[in-house]
């Protein structure tokens, strides 16, 4: 501003000083542009990487169509509001992706190929594409290329223990000559089947392979009618579709789904984890746009970041499981910081987690997650490991084991799809928590079905092992083995306007501990309850058929108009 004094002979202009401001600026990035532009819509960037060392706060990166093969790691963070912005331009088709071409193909034996593979992200953790899909790493007994949520799979005939964490497996159906399988991997799902782990080979014979695998407890120890697959030996790789990477000599071995020869595909394996790396920053938008064979790598300094409008495809592989109750912390598109956002996004083959949070205050809303935890290790279509986490508006189904799980106090999970969960494991919940007490968070309007399994069978909503304070209210249920399920004390959980359909009862429960302080009302059964002294169980509809003035009501649940 000028001040013009009064009172003088002649004006003399006072500027006062302004703060600092900034033009906020678009950067472009083109395939067909070079790093030397200016990063101008008429002379872009070549690659995204140069645009994310340029930009600051409030700044937009602008990413033409194109396939870019890239980790892009900005090197400035955002502000609350002025986020950094990563996306597609004007809509156009944008993949980054984390798979590189092979080439270099020479015919081995039959219908197998072999080129040099000169990476290597080591054993469980490659994985080969044959046009966008997905090959097999060679395996027995085969499986399809179409079902990696539901593979085939072998069936111990007996187990001997020699001393834990050393077992024999027997099965008839392995005809295959003594020492076939020393040091392949022998993936299972052990005892009573709640989660798949990797096993080492150490000898084996025709009708039996035994192993050395990580002991668990009685519930984990490998039994009779367990299932398992075998893999990691090049002498496996006997049907179309299959790979295998030989780590002496670093070749790769093809057998393409057509038997034809891979000169006439496009053949590309896992060479990059991330295509995103934001650990070191926050506030960064990532929007409009597909990811393929990677994912997005965060710390717990990673706030305030947004992924939006993504179509996430194969983001993780990791098959070498010693221990199947953990889950690798980098699979799946994993949020560590607070504040974080995933909406409008269609998450597809994972072989861990869909989405995961661990930061709190997040929002998990209208996203697609499916074909995820396809290894069968303890994971979820989406999972809040810490408070305050809004899940919402979701449609979640295929998964290995859980398909939400709300870990701690002030969760709420509403207005979800839930379905076909559990396809490898046992005692899985479409929406579970465990322990969470004195105080537990929400779950409601959701709509849960297609839940089945042995063991302990398969539980809409379950509230394991003391979860405590938990409200679950309007939520329906059906063709599920129990509606619901809460194991050992639970404490002052309200479940009320719930229709509860199921094909054994509509609660269930261990019996151990006690409900009190539990408020059971105005719900309809429409199978019969089990429950443990403590509860008040008033004002519910014992019937076969549904009635408007008890249960859930009519309301919809799940996302709309997600990529894909």
């Amino acid at each position: 501003m000028i001040h013009f004094p009064k009172n003088q002979g002649r004006f003399r202009g006072i500027f006062e000083s302004l703060e600092e401001r900034r033009l906020l600026s678009s950067w472009f990035v083109s395939p067909a542009g070079s790093d030397q532009n200016p990063g101008t819509i008429a002379a872009p960037f070549k690659s995204i990487q140069h645009a994310a060392t340029i930009a600051k706060a409030g700044d937009h990166v602008e990413i033409r169509a194109g396939v870019y093969h890239e980790e892009v790691t900005p090197a400035n963070s955002g502000t609350p509001g002025n986020p950094i912005v990563f996306e597609a331009y004007n809509g156009e088709k944008v993949t980054i992706t984390g798979a590189d071409p092979i080439t270099g193909w020479t015919k081995y034996s039959g219908n197998i190929y072999r080129a040099p593979m000169s990476w290597d992200l080591n054993a469980g953790n490659n994985e080969v594409f044959f046009d966008g899909l997905a090959g097999v790493e060679a395996r027995w007994p085969n499986t399809s290329l179409s079902t990696p949520s539901t593979p085939a799979k072998a069936t111990m005939q007996s187990v001997k223990i020699a001393s834990p964490g050393v077992a024999t497996i027997y099965d008839t159906a392995l005809n295959q000559p003594a020492g076939f399988w020393q040091g392949a991997v022998l993936q299972m799902a052990p005892g009573q089947a709640w989660y798949n782990e990797s096993a080492t080979v150490t000898s084996s014979s025709p009708g039996s392979v035994t192993i050395s695998y990580v002991a668990g407890d009685q519930y984990a120890t490998p039994t009779a009618g367990n299932k398992f697959f075998l893999w990691g030996k090049l002498k496996a790789l006997d049907a179309a579709g299959e790979w295998y990477r030989d780590p002496t000599t670093g070749l790769l071995y093809v057998w393409m789904p057509k038997s034809d020869s891979p000169l006439l595909h496009d053949v590309e394996v896992k060479k990059r984890v991330y295509a995103f790396d934001v650990s070191n920053v926050h506030d960064i938008t990532i929007q409009g746009m597909s990811l393929f064979s990677s994912t997005i790598r965060t710390t717990s300094i990673s706030n305030d970041i947004v992924v939006n409008r993504i179509y996430s495809k194969y983001s993780s592989e990791s098959r070498l499981v010693p221990i199947g109750y953990w889950s690798n912390p980098t699979e799946g598109i994993f949020m560590r910081g607070a504040n974080c956002v995933v909406e409008n996004s269609t998450i597809a083959y994972s072989s861990g987690d869909g989405i995961v949070f661990s930061g709190i205050g997040g929002i998990i809303n209208n996203n697609v997650v499916h074909d995820v935890d396809y290894v069968g290790t303890n994971c979820a279509g989406i999972r809040a490991l810490d408070p305050s986490v809004l899940i919402e508006h979701n449609t979640v189904y295929n998964c290995g084991r859980h398909g939400i799980v709300a870990g701690a106090a002030g969760d709420t999970v509403f207005y979800n799809t839930i379905h076909d969960i559990g396809l490898q494991t046992t005692e899985a919940g479409g929406v579970y928590t465990v322990g969470v007490a004195p105080v537990g968070g929400t779950i409601c309007y959701n709509q849960i079905y297609n839940i089945h399994s042995a063991g302990y069978g398969g539980t809409a909503i379950f509230l394991d092992n003391g979860s405590s304070g938990w409200a679950a209210y309007h939520n329906s249920t059906w063709n599920v083995d129990y509606a619901l399920k809460m194991n050992f004390t639970s404490n002052n959980d309200l479940i009320y306007n719930n229709t509860l359909s199921a094909t054994s009862l509509a609660i269930n429960t261990n019996k151990l501990g006690n409900w009190d302080g539990v408020q059971i009302y105005n719900n309809i059964f429409l199978k019969p309850i089990v429950t443990t002294l403590g509860a008040l169980i008033t004002n519910n509809l014992y019937a076969t058929t549904t009635n408007p003035a008890y249960g859930a009501g009519t309301f919809t649940s799940g996302a709309v108009g997600v990529p894909t």
